[in-house]
């Protein structure tokens, strides 16, 4: 556990990490309440439009059910990232500010800019990196001045087990520890002077005081935790970053490709490993799933219609280091016939 915490707090860019929490969205949630007790007098949390919107209903309904408020900044359009305009108003007197990266849209966020925004309206940073493996080609939160990092640990060896379960990680600055949800290990020595290690602060927690703990729903994943840990540290730095570039290039591959049939991303912004596509007029997103994943058997993406009406045209597609050249063709072959229908 202590690795694994160590690992995170490398991965974040933060200063302490917890030993893992039940999944990335419930993370993102306990990290809205925890900057709330910071915060104290302020009552508002402003949430990115493109934060992932079952991050955003979690988020909703942990702040609603304690009488908090949040605000709800739109996208742009045009590049797919937070209108940085809109963030900046409505951040003045918020406790803090949520946003994602790479976002729901598969965009990168201007963290530099947003991080920016944070220190002048006086609101923590919470930033959630619900695809992990993008840290290894991104800087990390803690390096453009996040004061609490989120993520889901889904991306270093643990599969996709039937929807779950899912590793939370949560990542925050130390001055801020004794607000941190979830178990955190430490580093101490025995009575021989041996190196050993603790749980520690635990007077935070619900097995100790239960009507005042930071959180009584901080479940852990210690096992999935504990194969996300074995996974990096098989990995390493190195292998990390390869894993990433390789995630990145057969994401940028794909999108040559399927420009040669028409589709072109939705947006202008930055991306890792998934990028939205506007298909071509009168064709809608959910068709194309599934009429690719019953000629070819592969899922072409997701509908992003299924989140926003608006956008029943735009297929969300990722491609990782686990598709190799036949999985990449297959996607193609089967989008071709699906676009040309």
């Amino acid at each position: 556990m202590f690795e694994f915490q160590t690992m995170v707090s490398e991965l974040l860019g933060l200063g302490v990490a917890n030993a893992s929490m039940y999944d990335g969205a419930s993370a993102t949630a306990e990290a809205a309440m925890m900057a709330l007790r910071i915060a104290k007098k302020r009552t508002k949390v402003v949430v990115s439009g493109a934060l992932h919107p079952e991050y955003r209903e979690v988020v909703e309904t942990f702040l609603g059910a304690g009488g908090h408020e949040t605000s709800l900044v739109a996208r742009d359009d045009v590049t797919g990232r937070t209108n940085l305009d809109a963030l900046r108003s409505a951040a003045a007197g918020a406790a803090a500010i949520i946003v994602q990266t790479p976002n729901f849209f598969g965009i990168a966020e201007d963290g530099p800019a947003i991080g920016q925004i944070a220190r002048e309206t006086g609101a923590l940073l919470i930033v959630a990196v619900p695809e992990i493996m993008s840290l290894g080609v991104f800087d990390p939160p803690g390096s453009y001045g996040a004061d609490i990092a989120t993520g889901e640990g889904l991306g270093y060896g643990v599969g996709v087990q039937i929807g779950g379960p899912a590793c939370g990680l949560f990542a925050a600055r130390p001055d801020y520890v004794r607000n941190m949800p979830g178990r955190l290990v430490g580093e101490t020595v025995d009575l021989d002077g041996q190196r050993g290690y603790v749980l520690t602060l635990s007077t935070r927690e619900q097995h100790i005081r239960r009507e005042k703990a930071t959180s009584n729903s901080c479940t852990n994943q210690g096992l999935l935790a504990l194969g996300f840990a074995m996974h990096l540290a098989l990995l390493g730095k190195q292998g990390l970053i390869t894993a990433a570039r390789q995630n990145l290039a057969r994401a940028l591959f794909l999108k040559k490709e399927l420009g040669q049939l028409g589709l072109v991303p939705r947006f202008s912004g930055s991306h890792f490993n998934e990028v939205a596509y506007k298909l071509p007029r009168g064709v809608e997103a959910a068709r194309v799933v599934d009429s690719v994943v019953a000629s070819h058997g592969v899922v072409a993406g997701l509908d992003v219609g299924r989140f926003d009406s608006g956008l029943g045209d735009t297929l969300l597609v990722c491609t990782t280091e686990v598709h190799d050249h036949n999985d990449v063709d297959r996607l193609i072959d089967g989008l071709r016939k699906a676009v040309a229908r």
